[in-house]
């Protein structure tokens, strides 16, 4: 069955166990919840959220962020990363690959 692991009555992780009773602060994932949720004594509630407020600073990011993506090739991609990620060739494989996404999603959408 699934469990939620909660410690200080927060959903901390959710794994397999044959019962409740395999080890302390266990609940049943059936119940709802995912984690990072409170527990208050009868339902899960989800974290608050404080509010994005999004300023010029962070508008002018994104513009030279997406402009920057929008000017490099699949290649420059990847020779970038090849630069800069020497060790851990899955890792490096997965960022190429994420990489490319986003230039595809940027270019699609224009930014």
């Amino acid at each position: 069955m699934r469990a939620h692991v909660v410690n200080e009555n927060v959903v901390v992780n959710t794994i397999i166990v044959p019962n409740l009773n395999f080890m302390p602060n266990l609940m049943d994932a059936s119940l709802g919840g995912s984690i990072g949720d409170k527990w208050d004594g009868e339902n899960f509630l989800k974290p608050e959220m404080p509010p994005y407020i999004e300023t010029d600073e962070d508008r002018a990011r994104m513009e030279i962020m997406t402009s920057t993506i929008r000017a490099m090739s699949y290649t420059d991609i990847e020779n970038h990363i090849n630069a800069n990620v020497t060790s851990l060739a899955g890792a490096r494989a997965f960022l190429i690959k994420l990489a490319k996404l986003v230039k595809a999603i940027v270019d699609r959408h224009g930014g």
